[in-house]
């Protein structure tokens, strides 16, 4: 029978000390945004109730940071665990890149607030982290705040009971619901999809990973320690001196053991996204939904363990991250995701395609994808898996359909109309889009020959240049937002970059190349630079130089097409 029973705060507190309370690796990462672990404290100091954590005494499972549990695994409240962690004890959590992170809370004793950040205002009266007021430490940090001397004797003894009001939260109470120790793990994983669907609704990937977890739990494993060692290649040290085995295992041997090694990795998935590619891999779908509940059914088992080979392959994952080193300008992790499934797709068959012409096949699927501006969510994840299914061995018929939109009105009116209007940032559509077509051509930084865009060759600091000064700009009344517009930017190398300072373009260009004007056309021409720049109005530098850059980026995604 389930068992219902309070705790304290406290209590948790040391159980999380002592390891009691533990991970599974069936779990989410930790997916709370920093002011709901604001609000979590908050709550606490106000006496609102914490809810009620579910847990399971179970041996031997795969926790979230790869260890096996021997203690109480956490089915319900990891957020707000991972949250009294953090903010309470000061210790880090792992986010969903497996990434440590540390999230501190401040506090006001006088005006009984909490904020993530003292702020400039009265920064006197915050304690900035409240962490350290739960140990030891709490007598010097509340002693040294009231001998601040413009605190009076009614004002210090308010402040000296806000400090106890806050230290006694850990008496608060919380629930606790016990899952008996012999429940299978098949009910334990539909407690934890029942549980997890509010107020933070567990994602549709995370209950095929439990389902995975559930009735595979080898193959869903490999895959956790696959991302874990990614993430931390001492893991994988660790795993051959310990000699943590199961028959799956031994594909990962090729796994570096240092960072340095990981670096070459332009593609570093997190358990999710691994997740992703290998139910894309089974169902050849992108509705994630589909395969919760089709997970479990043995006849699949075979299909699983083949996938998984695949997707943790040396061979493969080395070759597409070779693949991704060229296009890493595309920063968006669904892009990643779908762009190792298709990888797959086509390289672990019987008959591979051949990696130059699958490159090619990436490239304008990125192109099309980033041109119009899509693969932010489920909708257009399960279009491109659609189409690219449909096509079978041809995906470039896959791409035709995607790119239904790429028509000629779209070249010369709305893409020049996003260049001239849209920021260059790195995670910009339309800067992405620029910055691949001149690393497809090889076009240099300008002014800068042997510096080639995004070459792992190159030495010198890449940087981007204003054509028209930012500081002439801000003169001129041009707002900032219209400043850094891709149109007005250009990839240089950093010494370039202070060479040209805050001088006119047009009168640079003829003090340093008015002996070589050949070579200084060549480059202003690769880089789409109209020959007045710096002359012309700015309105309509921008105009022009956004028309002859989607001419050239038109140009360069028709070559990617196939010949007939």
């Amino acid at each position: 029978m389930y068992a219902l029973h309070t705790s304290t705060l406290k209590d948790v507190i040391t159980h999380l000390n002592a390891g009691k309370y533990e991970i599974p690796a069936l779990q989410r990462p930790f997916v709370w945004e920093p002011k709901q672990v604001l609000h979590l404290v908050q709550s606490a100091y106000e006496g609102i109730p914490l809810g009620t954590l579910c847990i399971w005494e179970k041996d031997d499972i795969m926790l979230y940071d790869g260890t096996r549990s021997n203690g109480w695994l956490v089915i319900d409240g990891q957020q707000r665990l991972s949250a009294i962690r953090s903010a309470l004890m000061g210790l880090p959590i792992l986010n969903n890149g497996n990434k440590p992170k540390i999230i501190s809370v401040a506090f006001n004793p006088i005006r009984e607030e909490f904020n993530l950040k003292p702020p400039m205002q009265n920064r006197t009266e915050w304690v900035p982290d409240i962490a350290p007021l739960f140990t030891r430490e709490k007598r010097n940090i509340v002693n040294a705040y009231l001998e601040q001397p413009w605190l009076d004797a009614a004002l210090k003894e308010q402040v000296g009971d806000n400090f106890d009001k806050l230290t006694e939260i850990v008496s608060n109470k919380i629930g606790v619901f016990e899952i008996p120790k012999d429940m299978p793990h098949t009910h334990v994983n539909e407690v934890f999809r029942h549980v997890n669907q509010s107020p933070t609704p567990v994602e549709n990937i995370q209950i095929c990973r439990a389902e995975l977890q559930t009735y595979h739990p080898h193959l869903a494993e490999t895959l956790t320690r696959f991302c874990l060692e990614l993430s931390s290649p001492e893991k994988a040290e660790r795993r051959r001196e310990t000699g943590d085995e199961h028959p799956l295992y031994n594909v990962l041997d090729w796994m570096p053991t240092c960072s340095e090694a990981l670096q070459e990795f332009a593609f570093k998935p997190g358990t999710s996204d691994v997740m992703k590619v290998l139910v894309w891999r089974i169902f050849n779908r992108g509705d994630n939904e589909y395969a919760i509940g089709k997970l479990s059914a043995n006849e699949i088992r075979g299909d699983l363990e083949e996938a998984i080979r695949q997707i943790v392959s040396k061979k493969h994952f080395t070759e597409f991250n070779a693949m991704m080193h060229e296009m890493q300008m595309f920063t968006g992790q669904n892009q990643g995701n779908i762009a190792y499934w298709l990888f797959l797709k086509h390289r672990a068959t019987e008959h591979p395609m051949d990696l130059n012409e699958l490159r090619i096949v990436i490239w304008r699927w990125l192109l099309t994808t980033n041109l119009q501006g899509v693969q932010r969510g489920t909708p257009d994840v399960q279009k491109s898996i659609k189409e690219f299914h449909e096509s079978g061995d041809n995906p470039h018929a896959g791409i035709d359909e995607l790119a239904r939109f790429a028509t000629k009105d779209f070249f010369e009116v709305e893409l020049p109309l996003r260049l001239r209007t849209k920021a260059a940032t790195t995670t910009s559509r339309s800067w992405q889009v620029w910055h691949a077509i001149q690393a497809i051509e090889g076009d240099s930084a300008l002014f800068h020959t042997d510096a080639v865009i995004d070459s792992p060759e190159n030495t010198e600091k890449r940087e981007l240049h204003h054509l028209y000064p930012k500081k002439t700009l801000t003169q001129e009344n041009v707002a900032t937002e219209k400043q850094n517009v891709v149109a007005n930017r250009v990839i240089t190398t950093e010494s370039r970059n202070k060479e040209m300072g805050i001088a006119k373009f047009y009168d640079y260009v003829n003090s340093c190349f008015g002996n070589d004007l050949v070579y200084a056309i060549e480059q202003m021409e690769a880089h789409c630079i109209p020959d007045n720049t710096g002359v012309m109005p700015y309105e309509e530098f921008l105009k022009e130089r956004a028309c002859r850059m989607a001419a050239k980026i038109r140009d360069v995604y028709e070559k990617l097409k196939p010949r007939d």
